[in-house]
């Protein structure tokens, strides 16, 4: 049965396809939870803010079926930049509010039938008025570069440094935390020793989202470990520096709590919360969105400790089969993961329109102009 595509350039737009689309991306695994209609209509005025541009979901239809999603925005740059038109990802902010989780999504599971979806994504893609293509983040699963390279001339693939690591519970919480390093083991073992030393308990506890009279200590926590980040001269942001993002954020929340998809865990330690992480679960994946842990707690180390207890609760009270850390590897996520998937940039200058490569050239010789002459 032929593949053919829709543009959809709003939320209304996509309310419009009612049922079709929430079990498109419903049924298209867990990254969905980032696309559903629910989610989109809380995130997208503020993707929108921060980026500009224009709504572009590619959907793939197939009979009376939506089988594929290509969810895209078409920005617009600077004239510093050409005036290009970038399609890219939605939500590729790069802050704690971003969706970290971009991907085409795909109703079939079926590896014959993925890459005829693609192809269709890939040529509703080429018909849209964008000057470059920059898709990052792609999955190395996804069968985009091979099917978008055939469709799309010039297209370039590299290989990024950010991973995603990841907790694979397929054996079970007991064969898992057996596989655990010693050194670990020992960051576990050493904090909850320096605790007991100074007589302090230490609890693991488990709320749906985040209740209203934690919110305020929740975010004055994340701000904390953030400044102490950016005085180390790494750039940070916080969803809660300013009243109109933590709105976002906070309905984000509210929103999956009510569908039942969010949980918080939180780490106390003595009679303060040391450490918390806000989850969003979906098709037997968890997500760890948003975390925080109070600098003074350090000594501790209850990043470690709280993803101990987040893990085993997971997986022994709630069937998780995979813990999602999120893109971005560091010491404590790389200990706890049993993968890190790798992800490609996907790059290409649109050779169908003369205007496109016009602008590339221009922005590729400024490049070259301002390089000489900061040397």
């Amino acid at each position: 049965m032929t593949i053919q595509t829709l543009l959809i350039e709003s939320v209304a737009g996509l309310t419009e396809l009612g049922p079709r689309y929430d079990a498109l991306v419903r049924g298209a695994g867990d990254a969905g939870v980032f696309y559903e209609i629910g989610w989109l209509e809380r995130a997208w005025p503020y993707y929108h803010r921060r980026l500009g541009g224009t709504m572009a979901f590619v959907i793939a239809e197939q009979g009376d079926a939506l089988v594929g999603l290509a969810p895209l925005v078409l920005v617009t740059r600077s004239w510093t930049q050409a005036r290009r038109r970038l399609l890219g990802f939605v939500g590729g902010t790069g802050d704690e509010l971003a969706n970290w989780m971009p991907a085409f999504l795909f109703a079939s599971e079926d590896a014959h039938e993925r890459p005829r979806i693609m192809s269709a994504l890939a040529d509703g893609i080429s018909q849209l008025a964008w000057d470059q293509l920059d898709l990052r983040s792609v999955r190395d699963a996804c069968p985009s570069v091979k099917v978008l390279g055939d469709r799309l001339s010039g297209l370039s693939a590299e290989r990024e440094r950010l991973t995603t690591p990841r907790v694979r519970l397929d054996g079970g919480w007991d064969r898992y935390w057996a596989g655990r390093s010693k050194r670990l083991l020992r960051m576990i073992d050493r904090g909850l020793s320096r605790a007991a030393a100074d007589g302090l308990a230490v609890r693991h506890d488990v709320t749906p989202g985040v209740p209203l009279a934690s919110r305020q200590s929740a975010a004055a926590l994340h701000r904390a470990r953030q400044d102490q980040v950016r005085s180390a001269g790494r750039a940070r942001n916080s969803p809660f520096d300013s009243p109109q993002d933590e709105a976002v954020f906070w309905s984000l929340i509210d929103w999956a709590t009510e569908r039942g998809s969010a949980r918080t865990h939180w780490l106390t330690i003595g009679d303060r919360v040391a450490a918390y992480i806000v989850t969003l679960h979906c098709g037997g994946t968890t997500f760890t969105y948003l975390n925080a842990m109070d600098p003074s707690a350090d000594r501790y180390h209850p990043g470690s400790l709280v993803l101990a207890g987040l893990i085993e609760r997971e997986a022994t009270e709630y069937g998780a089969g995979v813990i999602d850390l999120m893109a971005g590897a560091n010491l404590t996520k790389s200990l706890f993961a049993t993968e890190e998937l790798q992800s490609t940039r996907i790059s290409v200058v649109n050779q169908e329109r003369l205007v496109s490569r016009a602008r590339a050239a221009w922005v590729q010789a400024a490049r070259r102009v301002a390089a000489r002459l900061g040397r």
